[in-house]
């Protein structure tokens, strides 16, 4: 015989726990509810604001300088950063330049003039921009130091031998001694060599105004070798000229990836929506946001690096997607009667939970970013700030440029859904109204939604 025990029923432990969670949906609605009505009271005063608040933004904004110094992402007692402070105040330096010389000729750096302006050019970089430069190095070194060796290490013929004999000796018994570290100073037929420059870390504006001064002593010496070597070639190369490059390449790529996304994504919307009115409208809200963290920038001093610059762009690409849904609710909902409130308000409770928990995401997702010990901190930071106030531009500007602006796309007569007329005339009744519809609000059958005449294109 089988006997079965009846057990009690158990509380399955989602339904348990849910009844302690708030629901955010629930009254995240009922926030949403009142923000047309707070919109439409002052739609031209919150429009006002937005525009002024554009406008500081685009001021603070051409206060933006272009810097690197990845050292400044990191904190002082950070140990990369104590270690590069280290380097730069104990040794060589942790940045450095090499000045490459290509005199096409062979033998050319055997000769004394040749090694006599090298040197000068030594002694000025290391006299006049001491603050930056702790030593520099080349084959005019080499030779002296092996000049000097060769003299039973007196002090005073550390000095350059005064005929092209003597230096070919000096560099011959060098590279017999060394052929490895000849090589690296110069190269095998003598027509090739560079100078190096052991510089301290600082930030790309720094070396932008010591290269500029830097520049002008190092033309004269290439002039004084094209006398005899008119065939010279000057390359910069090294650490530092990589930071100049990409100082210059970010100047020049701010503007431009910044209005190439504002064209994009502009035509974007426009053949999304197919009208011209609500393609400008759509692109306003997404502009304050992009332009808000560059005036963060230029407010607070912060340098625009390689990693600050990419904020701007894919803001805007975010933004954008949160606008596009709203519109695209807002366009279903008014070509039905071409009721501007109607449709805004449907598109708030349609559209609106959406835009607001995929922001509150992304803005957590950039948010962390923010506590990383490295350069993307301050691209976190802003992210999250900059799409948090991409949330206000929806929910405020895009609205209330909707009201001011009225785009009703292409409306005409139709027959609204029997669920659909139920829910408007409910929202309708509650407010003590007849059934008015269409943007002149005149009264119409149930059974006919808008204008009795057809609507025309706004």
């Amino acid at each position: 015989m089988v006997t079965c025990k009846k057990t009690a029923p158990t509380k399955r432990l989602g339904a348990s726990i849910g009844k302690y969670v708030p629901n955010l949906s629930r009254i995240l609605q009922r926030r949403l509810d009142g923000l047309l009505p707070f919109v439409e009271r002052r739609p031209l005063g919150i429009s006002m604001f937005f525009m002024v608040i554009f406008v500081l933004c685009a001021f603070g904004a051409s206060k933006v300088h272009v810097s690197f110094n990845m050292m400044e992402n990191y904190e002082e007692t950070s140990p990369l950063r104590l270690a590069y402070k280290l380097v730069d105040d104990h040794m060589m330096g942790t940045q450095n330049m090499e000045i490459f010389l290509d005199l096409e000729n062979e033998y050319a750096f055997q000769d004394p003039m040749v090694l006599t302006e090298i040197d000068k050019l030594q002694q000025t970089i290391e006299k006049k921009y001491g603050d930056f430069v702790l030593r520099t190095s080349s084959l005019a070194d080499v030779v002296k130091d092996a000049n000097q060796k060769l003299n039973e290490g007196k002090e005073d013929m550390y000095a350059l031998p005064a005929s092209r004999e003597a230096i070919s000796q000096t560099l011959f018994m060098f590279n017999n001694a060394n052929p490895e570290n000849r090589r690296r100073v110069v190269s095998d037929d003598y027509s090739k060599s560079h100078i190096t420059v052991n510089l301290r870390n600082t930030d790309a504006a720094s070396y932008h105004n010591l290269f500029d001064r830097m520049q002008s002593d190092i033309d004269k010496t290439v002039a004084v070798l094209k006398e005899s070597y008119p065939d010279t070639r000057l390359t910069l190369t090294g650490t530092l000229a990589m930071m100049m490059k990409a100082s210059t390449f970010v100047s020049q790529s701010t503007s431009g990836s910044l209005t190439l996304a504002v064209l994009a994504i502009t035509i974007m919307l426009l053949l999304v929506f197919g009208s011209f009115k609500a393609g400008l409208i759509a692109i306003v809200p997404n502009l304050i946001p992009s332009i808000l963290t560059y005036s963060i920038l230029g407010w607070f001093k912060i340098p625009l690096d390689m990693n600050t610059l990419l904020i701007g762009p894919i803001i805007i690409g975010i933004a954008a997607d949160d606008t596009i849904h709203f519109i695209t609710h807002y366009r279903t909902e008014v070509v039905i009667d071409g009721n501007v409130r109607r449709a805004l308000q449907a598109a708030i409770k349609e559209a609106g939970q959406a835009v607001v928990f995929s922001t509150l995401v992304l803005g957590l997702g950039f948010g962390i970013l923010g506590f990383a010990t490295g350069p993307v901190a301050n691209t976190g930071k802003l992210g999250a700030l900059a799409i948090l106030a991409g949330l206000l531009c929806e929910l405020l500007l895009l609205p209330a440029m909707i009201l001011l602006f009225k785009p009703t796309f292409q409306w005409k007569k139709r027959q609204m859904p029997l669920n659909r007329r139920w829910q408007y005339e409910k929202q309708d009744s509650h407010k003590g109204n007849s059934h008015s519809n269409g943007p002149g609000g005149n009264a119409q059958p149930v059974g006919t939604v808008g204008p009795r005449n057809h609507g025309t294109l706004r």
